[in-house]
């Protein structure tokens, strides 16, 4: 057992914590929440949500850390109704230990001011992962249609026989 490899993972959260931020520039109240993950082969992960109002990059430069954090919490299941004046709901965050996500682990290289190369591990989290019974019953929910059962496989009974 080791660390969850570079890539697509499949996860459970195994621990939710919250730490002052490390960052240089960081405000007295930044801090991040900290999220154990663990995969079905016991590798783990830990996956760190910078909560703070600094703006994020790219797709999300319109957004606050805290915002893109909240985001991700919500996508993976936590049912915020979030107000920046009703700070007591991260109190609830252990109710996601034990939730099933999907993510990726990115490894990066960056040049230190002196002149090292420093290696970072970028862990992003995305949405639950549904079972296949649950995906078909949102489908069928969706479209007012049965979702068709597998077929069966060429040669082999669709009754089998019973014995008596």
């Amino acid at each position: 057992m080791g660390k969850i490899q570079e890539g697509s993972f499949v996860a459970k959260i195994t621990s939710v914590d919250f730490t002052p931020s490390n960052k240089k520039n960081a405000s007295p109240n930044d801090f991040n929440i900290v999220l154990g993950l663990t995969d079905d082969n016991g590798n783990t992960e830990t996956c760190y949500l910078e909560c703070s109002n600094n703006y994020g990059v790219g797709n999300n430069a319109g957004k606050t850390q805290l915002q893109i954090a909240l985001d991700t919490l919500s996508s993976i299941g936590w049912p915020h109704k979030f107000g920046i004046q009703d700070a007591m709901e991260f109190g609830e965050l252990g109710r996601i230990v034990g939730t099933q996500v999907s993510g990726t682990v990115k490894k990066s290289v960056k040049g230190t001011p002196s002149g090292e190369k420093k290696e970072y591990t970028n862990v992003y989290i995305g949405r639950s992962v549904l079972s296949a019974d649950d995906t078909k019953s949102r489908l069928a929910a969706l479209t007012g249609k049965p979702v068709p059962q597998q077929p069966t496989p060429q040669g082999q009974p669709s009754n089998p026989p019973q014995a008596f």
